[in-house]
């Protein structure tokens, strides 16, 4: 038996940050009682846009969300279905991430919001929730203080958000 379920995203097209790409989308694992990796869905990936790099899902199990780390960036849901015979992931919406470069996707503690931050562009955005998916944009936060540059000015051209935590307060 298993005991639990993970996904794995993939580089699917190559960016100025990812080479060598092969991904063909997210790919599910069941998660034995002895900790090996066992793939689902016959070990075929679900596509899921371009890059689709980082992946978080609700507590019961139910909805997947994606970064695309993808020119224009974007965020996607999927619907989980664990039953016998059902097709795992089923694609439900996406939404601009209204920069560039998604890198990261968090749910807000009561789960209501998903929230995205895009690398390149710095900026941090929230979109309401529910089993059908996403919805518009309810909030976005633009990077601010760009400059000065860093040393290595090819890679430090100003700030690249990486990650959106939530206090424990």
């Amino acid at each position: 038996g298993t005991n639990s379920c993970s996904c794995s995203g993939a580089d699917t097209a190559s960016t100025p940050f990812l080479f060598g790409t092969a991904g063909e989308g997210i790919t599910a694992y069941a998660i034995g009682a002895d900790g090996a990796l066992t793939p689902l869905s016959d070990g075929k990936a679900t596509p899921a846009g371009d890059n689709p790099t980082y992946l978080c899902a609700n507590k019961a199990g139910t909805l997947l969300f994606a970064a695309c780390e993808s020119e224009p960036s974007e965020v996607r849901a999927f619907k989980i279905d664990r039953s016998p015979g059902a097709q795992l992931l089923t694609p439900l919406n996406s939404q601009p991430a209204q920069g560039s470069a998604a890198c990261w996707v968090t749910l807000s503690p009561d789960e209501s919001h998903l929230l995205a931050v895009n690398y390149t562009s710095g900026s941090a955005i929230s979109f309401p929730v529910s089993e059908a998916g996403i919805g518009p944009a309810a909030s976005f936060a633009p990077q601010e203080g760009l400059k000065p540059l860093g040393p290595n000015p090819n890679r430090q051209d100003g700030g690249h958000a990486h990650s959106l935590m939530f206090s424990p307060t």
